[in-house]
């Protein structure tokens, strides 16, 4: 990269080379999709590999696109399996995949809108207000949607792995979709684990095993469902630190589910603390939360209400589980005596263009009270294990944030 000139002329005219070349970058977003009857209104997220338009089809439609830089994305066939899972998802709680073309090396995917942001703007704002927590009923009402969209992708053995509520986005107050499809995964049976190198996720949401060992399964996304709960019930997440191992430590020792600690019910808060179960066979399905006494009611006037779902064609029927306590098979590896012994997850730079054209507008994204750490892809540097040990290792023992940095470069 050519370096900035010094002198004071030169900087003003480097200055200007730049603004002209923003211009024209911008001038030509607008004409993203023009060809195919998109008109880009407003550009509404940016990433490191691309930006989030907000749109309107030949129908005079809002629509979300999410332009992808595919040479920059690596591995770039990630963004093509984003493209491949939402268009085989078709349900009332999963944000609509609508087209995608190539243009201009960005690869384009259309999705619906929705206009009334999500769910982490609910929880901010009601902490801003100084309330204790969001109604119960709103809360249920929500969270059996999620829990639906997410029991409709493990029955097609698609596992999310980023679900978050900044991920659980409102069409309306009242009607929820899950979105942001970057990380999903299909797998070749409901009941599959399998092992990441590196960690993909957001840290608060990581489960202890992804944590312990990057193992990945239909678990895994119930365990972030609890920590969406938790968070809607005491406008607190269950596990906070002021660093990344000690997050990580936090969860990966925890030996008693947490408990909210808002103005819930106590049905509701054994639901949360059944989601947040340290091992991963403990843990309900989502067939099972569905089937909770106290959320079934909700659940069958929710289905009476709601269009049928279209389900996907050309996609395997999920393979049945030998189901034990939990919901889960039992696995050999959950068997063997283990040491005692900390492991631990990554944090890392923005993943890329996230749905962040299904938020609110930049005021209320500049208001929110968290500061988190972005979602990791398999496109972000992430740090192998060994360094991630080693940094957990220093956390620990106390050292600073900088000594830290020396072994994980990028943290919070």
């Amino acid at each position: 990269m050519q370096d900035a000139p010094t002198s004071p002329q030169s900087e003003a005219a480097y200055d200007e080379t730049l603004l002209i070349r923003d211009a024209r970058k911008e001038d030509e977003e607008l004409l993203l999709g023009r060809a195919r009857g998109y008109r880009v209104e407003k550009v509404i997220g940016r990433g490191s590999f691309g930006a989030v338009f907000l749109a309107r089809d030949g129908e005079q439609l809002q629509r979300v696109i999410k332009a992808v830089e595919v040479q920059r994305a690596k591995p770039s066939h990630s963004v093509h399996q984003e493209v491949a899972v939402m268009k085989c998802l078709r349900h009332p709680h999963i944000i609509r995949f609508r087209d995608s073309f190539i243009e201009k090396d960005l690869l384009c995917i259309v999705m619906d809108f929705a206009p009334a942001g999500d769910l982490l703007l609910r929880v901010d704002a009601a902490r801003r207000a100084s309330k204790p927590s969001l109604p119960e009923e709103q809360t249920v009402q929500w969270f059996v949607q999620a829990v639906a969209g997410v029991k409709y992708m493990h029955s097609l053995c698609i596992i999310h792995r980023d679900i978050k509520n900044e991920n659980l986005f409102l069409e309306s107050e009242v009607h929820l979709r899950i979105g942001d499809f970057g990380l999903a995964k299909r797998l070749k049976r409901v009941t599959e684990i399998f092992v990441e190198q590196q960690i993909v996720g957001t840290p608060l949401y990581l489960s202890p095993e992804v944590c312990a060992k990057g193992m990945y399964s239909a678990a895994s996304d119930l365990w972030a469902l609890g920590c969406c709960l938790f968070e809607l019930c005491s406008l607190s997440l269950p596990f906070e630190a002021m660093n990344l191992p000690s997050l990580l430590v936090k969860i990966t020792s925890m030996t008693t589910p947490p408990r909210p600690s808002g103005h819930c019910s106590e049905e509701l808060a054994d639901i949360c603390a059944w989601l947040l179960t340290k091992s991963r066979q403990g843990r309900p399905t989502a067939i099972e939360v569905f089937q909770h006494p106290f959320l079934r009611a909700i659940a069958d006037e929710a289905i009476r209400r709601r269009p049928k779902a279209v389900e996907a064609v050309d996609v395997a029927a999920a393979a049945e589980p030998e189901v034990v306590p939990g919901g889960y098979p039992k696995r050999r590896e959950d068997c063997l005596a283990k040491k005692s012994r900390v492991a631990f997850g990554t944090p890392g730079p923005c993943a890329g263009p996230e749905d962040a054209a299904l938020r609110a507008g930049p005021e209320d994204q500049a208001a929110r009270s968290t500061s988190r750490p972005r979602s990791l892809s398999p496109d972000s540097q992430s740090p192998s294990y060994e360094g991630l040990q080693a940094a957990a290792r220093l956390g620990v023992a106390g050292l600073s944030e900088a000594s830290l940095r020396e072994v994980l470069p990028e943290t919070w």
